[in-house]
């Protein structure tokens, strides 16, 4: 309800014989600048002072490197339909909290309804997955912790239901992506020409491999050379009769 903030060092400030504890301590109203306390033993007496520092200069958030693409009909529509905010009337908010309340709830819908409004732009160094989908793989992850935790068989079931659910999903997911990507195609970019050449042409799964006698190209080759390496790398040492010892043994 006071809205304090007390601040204390994380070791002790005075020291007796046979004890130790923290006696300086701060009280701090109404001011959100981050701050470090410290107690500063370089003195030789058993009380420590203690040095208090507010950082004024407040880090601004690197900007976010990834690109997206947002549809702001939708972005305009889903926070009313998700936001308490305009069930009551303004009038009705009479103190700090339901104030600080609504601004939250404000918040997180317009920071929620970015998210699910916006795709990314696809590059080849960045995975995007969904909201929702990420949501599912969290709750996979949990209920697969819980049961090797547990051995309790419901954990089980839900971690099956949830991973089907969730394999559900990313088919969907991806067949929807695929079907903007084939709708996206035209022959002025040259687009449609790259995608075709891309399914048209086979693609060797292991590229030609080198080696002292020249160059594995077909199936057959790659596998001789590959046993052949396998062979030499993992033989037995031949040590002669004369190096033997007890440690090779």
């Amino acid at each position: 309800m006071l809205n304090l903030n007390i601040a204390f060092p994380s070791t002790p400030t005075r020291f007796g014989h046979n004890s130790a504890n923290t006696i300086d301590i701060a009280l701090i109203k109404n001011f959100y600048y981050p701050f470090t306390i410290n107690s500063i033993d370089d003195l030789s007496s058993d009380h420590n002072p203690v040095f208090l520092n507010f950082n004024f200069k407040l880090a601004e958030e690197p900007p976010n490197p990834r690109a997206v693409s947002t549809d702001w009909n939708a972005f305009k529509t889903n926070p009313i339909k998700n936001l308490s905010l305009f069930d009551s009337h303004p009038n009705s908010i009479n103190n700090t909290n339901d104030l600080e309340q609504k601004i939250t709830e404000f918040t997180e819908a317009v920071i929620d309804t970015h998210s699910h409004a916006s795709r990314p732009i696809e590059t080849d160094r960045r995975n995007f997955t969904p909201h929702h989908i990420n949501q599912l793989l969290k709750i996979k992850n949990y209920f697969r912790k819980r049961y090797h935790q547990t051995l309790n068989p419901i954990f089980k079931s839900h971690y099956n239901r949830v991973q089907s659910d969730l394999k559900k999903e990313l088919k969907k997911y991806n067949d929807n992506i695929w079907q903007k990507r084939l709708e996206a195609l035209n022959t002025a970019d040259n687009s449609l020409w790259r995608t075709q050449n891309f399914f048209k042409n086979k693609r060797p799964k292991i590229p030609p491999l080198n080696c002292a006698t020249g160059t594995a190209v077909t199936d057959q080759q790659k596998a001789n050379l590959l046993a052949t390496n396998i062979k030499n790398n993992f033989i037995e040492n031949e040590l002669e009769d004369d190096n033997y010892n007890q440690n090779d043994e």
